[in-house]
């Protein structure tokens, strides 16, 4: 990433100005007494102390190493590098602010999302509790409707039952019928013979 190569860009230019003090140490040992260099105090503040100490070398000490002999002399390059550090440092800290934003912006969403969900579950909730007052309603309306019915299959099979009681009873009703006919036949029959039995004696006694 980004952040990376910056900080790793940083980390090889403090490096490169280690190497480049311990060359000079090495090589001022040698030709220049400790007496005549204003070394760092460690008890005071580190950065001006570096910057007092690189320009406190003699020139023959930096003329003594190839690389640093031509150039800017060391306390340029360490001031170079603090404000590409600076400039890096600032990269870092916008980038760390944006991700910073990135991240609240994230957070507010999900709470946003987290509302929208309580919301939802709450009127899931509702239309729930609406849901089951209906099925309560329909199963009474539908238990209601089933006694209903059995009440009128009952009496249904009531009527089917008194009507097959009707048919036995007309059936009945028609063989009496019948039978009756067959007794008013002979009846008659009876009738016409004793009217004919009467006739025949008004004649003989007329006779």
């Amino acid at each position: 990433s980004a952040f990376e190569s910056q900080m790793q860009a940083l980390v090889k230019s403090w490096y490169c100005l280690i190497c480049e003090l311990l060359n000079i140490k090495l090589m001022v040992g040698s030709t220049t007494t400790v007496s005549r260099l204003s070394l760092p105090d460690p008890s005071l503040d580190l950065r001006e102390e570096m910057f007092r100490f690189l320009s406190s070398l003699p020139t023959e000490a930096c003329n003594l190493h190839p690389s640093i002999a031509s150039g800017e002399p060391l306390h340029v390059k360490l001031q170079k590098i603090e404000e590409d550090h600076h400039v890096m440092t600032s990269r870092v800290m916008h980038s760390v602010l944006a991700q910073t934003k990135e991240l609240k912006d994230l957070k507010d969403k999900y709470t946003r999302l987290e509302k929208t969900q309580d919301q939802i579950h709450f009127k899931m909730k509702e239309e729930m509790a609406i849901l089951g007052n209906e099925n309560k309603d329909l199963d009474r309306k539908y238990s209601l409707a089933v006694e209903k019915y059995n009440m009128e299959k009952t009496k249904s099979e009531n009527l089917e039952k008194q009507k097959l009681l009707i048919n036995k009873d007309l059936i009945e009703i028609k063989m009496m019928i019948k039978v009756m006919e067959g007794k008013c036949v002979e009846y008659e029959a009876k009738v016409k013979k004793a009217e004919a039995t009467v006739r025949n004696l008004e004649t003989a006694i007329r006779n």
